[in-house]
């Protein structure tokens, strides 16, 4: 399925609290409560409460439905090495970005099940990826680039897509779930979405 030109895509102080509010059903759909992964709706409030900086929503314009959204955020060096040893992703604080070096974490990347397989998830790589451009240019530089992956699926979109390695690979299980790395902090991941 090809997107037309009825989507859009919303980033940071563009979210709304109703686009914010479709996110978290969107969410709960997705991974839901019973899931090992699911995040609570009030951390995810908790996270974005101050900054929605790091957010990329894709909306239908013509019907209003959310179809996906990519989430990040910076953390502290503390933070970072915190949940990296720990696992407890509740460590994770939202600092926003900062001039200098800052340590991005990619939440998720969530999508429908209709649109899997369409452009979507390139119309929000590309978001993500013109941000990211846009934030070195300001001075705002990324010193490190990480993720979780809880899936197959998002492993496969970690390494294939957005070209990140295992942080350990001892660590990584049968089915890729572990923690993953941008070596080059998605230097060619952005030379390759905003083509």
């Amino acid at each position: 399925m090809e997107l037309q030109s009825s989507y859009k895509v919303f980033s940071g102080q563009e979210i709304t609290d109703e686009l914010f509010q479709n996110m978290l059903i969107l969410d709960k759909e997705l991974f839901p409560e019973d899931s090992e992964y699911a995040l609570s709706p009030e951390y995810l409030k908790s996270l974005y409460a101050h900054n929605r900086d790091g957010l990329f929503f894709l909306l239908h314009t013509d019907t209003n439905q959310l179809i996906g959204y990519h989430s990040c955020i910076i953390v502290s060096d503390n933070a970072k090495n915190d949940y990296i040893s720990s696992g407890n992703y509740r460590k994770l604080e939202h600092a926003g970005t900062q001039r200098g070096d800052n340590n991005l974490y990619i939440f998720t990347l969530g999508l429908r099940v209709a649109y899997r397989g369409s452009s979507a998830m390139k119309l929000l790589g590309k978001a993500f990826a013109n941000w990211i451009v846009k934030n070195i240019a300001m001075g705002n530089k990324l010193k490190f680039c990480f993720s979780e992956a809880v899936s197959t699926d998002g492993a496969r979109s970690l390494t294939h897509g957005m070209g990140m390695v295992p942080l350990d690979p001892n660590k990584i299980d049968q089915k890729g779930r572990g923690f993953y790395f941008s070596p080059d902090n998605l230097e060619n991941y952005t030379k390759k979405m905003i083509v």
